[in-house]
């Protein structure tokens, strides 16, 4: 069958069977069967917007483990137990304070929904320690200093965030914002999201940091977002409303006894007892289709339980129903019909060139890999004929450079093996020379055999770097490995040469990668042991290895204090057999930093050196993930 009749066919079957499915949808649908439809519908959009309020919570409770692991935080404890000054940098508390009520201005200016961030101490009662919040009924930011800084101590919140483990976040119960002990007017729903900080040095309890998240928002975007038709309520795990079409009913609680929600949706006493995650039904006596979803804020042990609620009057939905039916089936028909015919036009006109191509293709001579392009077409034809024709193209050039790569990969493996052979014949004898005649030898002749066999030593271990620089990549399987790990076993090579010089070695936090693992470990050992190599004399070396995310991989940078690299080199040092000192200075084929530079090429990437802060060389090389 051809392209043209197998296409023609699929149209033909797609709109009389969605002709005859959809009229029959449309005929023998019920008021059941749209109840069932909106029930669907109305379970989806309530995990859509209980969602769309756990992305919020996730980011204030990220924002929380940011403010948390900012340098003030800990500044600030160091100062306060050294007398007011910090010993690591010389800042003084206030200072450190200042920086901190820096950090969380430009927070809460970036999220206009945060309300307060505050650093609040374990001691003085819960004294606040930093605090900065958005003036009442005022967009503009404030920072609350001396007597205006609160006492937080008896507050649940305090007490609560306090008990849960270094490192955990908290989240309070969702309530009416409070300052010194009263609602503040107008009333705010307030989320508050809080993690202890703990002394690093002692690992004692020093306090928390805390951020007031104004509800409001979150809240109004439901009603928003949702259907017009569709009334939405927030409860919490007291079955209390936290909102209501009603506004004087939402935080009722707050100021006295209140109705449950329960008594209006009885659903909620499984939903928010028995951890079920949703709940649908019809509710005959109101005429309306209810439909409820649990939502957990936070992780254990502390977890805020709230229930969404959604309800829609079945007689809106069933009457749209009933006047649309006519006005949707007439034009159904219609266009199905005229989609019919239109289909099989175009179908004519999109499988012409598409035939001539593959009539092309069939022709198409492999041994050149050569396209004939039919003449007339167009269109995407024109360009799928043409991006064909460009691959053929890519191919023949890509088997001509896997030739020449195999090809060079040969000479250079036959090349040193012949080398080899005329060295060791050159070492053999000069060794037999040196034991037959060394003695009858003067100083002169001794000295220029002595040069004669050291020649050819360094040649014998430039062959072989030769021979190593060829073999990398070859047969290498790429796997996931840790960095870190892979770092340790580096370490504990070159442990001899560390233990000699006195290195210090600093790894920063290191990733998982699928790489080339033989080769990253060359990589990391050339460039760690040159590190340790090139080192001011007296000086015993310093290293540090850091990694730093990137889009398409990871970029890796080995910082040392040595003597450091001119500029007018740097190019220089990664070609083969390429010094920048005397062999009498240092050891060395100068191969390894051509080694570094192949394997990062290996993993789409490319190393440079540049200057260290502090003095020395820093490289920096890019992976990408094969």
């Amino acid at each position: 069958m051809s392209l043209f009749a197998r296409i023609a066919a699929a149209v033909c079957a797609i709109v009389v069977l969605g002709v005859l499915v959809t009229a029959a949808l449309l005929v023998r649908a019920s008021n059941d069967h749209l109840v069932e439809t909106s029930l669907d519908r109305l379970e989806s959009e309530l995990e859509i917007q209980n969602t769309r309020l756990s992305d919020r919570v996730d980011e204030l409770i990220r924002d929380v483990r940011v403010s948390s692991g900012t340098p003030p935080i800990q500044g600030i404890i160091r100062a306060r137990n050294n007398g007011g000054i910090d010993p690591v940098d010389g800042s003084s508390e206030d200072e450190w304070r200042e920086r901190l009520g820096v950090i969380f201005s430009e927070l809460l200016r970036s999220k206009p929904t945060y309300l307060q961030v505050r650093y609040i101490g374990l001691s003085d009662g819960g004294r606040e320690l930093v605090r900065v919040d958005r003036a009442p009924s005022s967009p503009m930011l404030r920072r609350v200093t001396g007597r205006a800084l609160q006492r937080k101590g008896r507050e649940p919140y305090f007490v609560a965030t306090l008990a849960v483990e270094p490192g955990a976040i908290y989240v309070d119960d969702i309530d009416l914002n409070r300052e010194h002990g009263k609602i503040t007017t107008p009333s705010v729903p307030v989320l508050r999201v809080s993690t202890p900080i703990v002394d690093a040095r002692t690992g004692e309890t020093f306090g928390l940091v805390i951020i007031n998240f104004d509800a409001r928002a979150a809240f109004e975007a439901l009603a928003r977002v949702a259907d017009p038709s569709h009334v939405y309520y927030i409860v919490n795990d007291d079955a209390h409303y936290l909102y209501h079409p009603d506004p004087d009913r939402a935080f009722a609680f707050e100021f006295g006894p209140a109705p449950v929600a329960t008594r209006e949706f009885p659903g909620l006493v499984g939903l928010l007892a028995d951890g079920n995650v949703v709940h649908a039904r019809v509710d005959e006596a109101r005429r309306q289709i209810v439909a409820m979803r649990r939502l957990e804020l936070g992780s254990p042990p502390a977890v805020e339980v709230l229930a969404t609620v959604v309800t829609v009057d079945i007689e809106e939905i069933t009457e749209s129903t009933r006047e649309s039916m006519p006005a949707i089936v007439v034009p159904l028909v219609l266009l199905a019909v005229g989609g019919l015919l239109l289909g099989l036009w175009l179908t004519r006109i999109a499988t012409r060139p598409m035939t001539q191509l593959m009539k092309a293709m069939n022709q198409l001579d492999f041994d050149n890999r050569k396209l004939k392009l039919p003449p007339g077409l167009t269109g995407e034809a024109r360009r799928l004929a043409e991006t064909l024709e460009r691959s053929l193209d890519s191919l023949r050039r890509s088997d001509q450079v896997a030739a020449s790569n195999r090809e060079l990969r040969q000479f250079t493996y036959i090349a040193s093996h012949d080398l080899q052979e005329p060295v060791r014949t050159i070492t053999s004898f000069a060794t037999l020379l040196e034991e037959d005649y060394g003695s009858k030898l003067d100083e002169d002749g001794r000295t220029s055999l002595r040069f004669i066999s050291e020649s050819c030593q360094r040649m014998q271990a430039l062959i072989e770097g030769l021979l190593d620089h060829s073999r990398i990549g070859t047969g290498s399987v790429r796997r996931p490995i840790d960095i870190d790990e892979l770092l340790e076993d580096v370490q504990q090579d070159l442990s001899r040469a560390i233990e000699a010089s006195g290195a210090t070695i600093e790894v920063g936090p290191m990733p998982r990668m699928n790489v080339y693992p033989v080769e990253v470990r060359l990589l990391f050992q050339n460039l760690l042991s040159n590190a340790i190599k090139f080192h001011r004399p007296g000086v015993p070396p310093r290293v540090t290895i850091e990694a730093r995310a990137e889009r398409d991989g990871w970029t890796f940078s080995v910082t040392d204090e040595g003597p450091g690299i001119p500029a007018e080199h740097r190019k220089k040092i990664f070609m083969i057999f390429q010094r920048l000192h005397t062999r009498t200075e240092f050891e060395g084929a100068g191969i390894g930093l051509a080694h570094c530079r192949k394997i990062v090429e290996m993993h789409h990437g490319r190393i440079w050196v540049e200057d260290a802060p502090g003095g020395g060389a820093r490289f920096v090389f890019q992976l990408e993930e094969i």
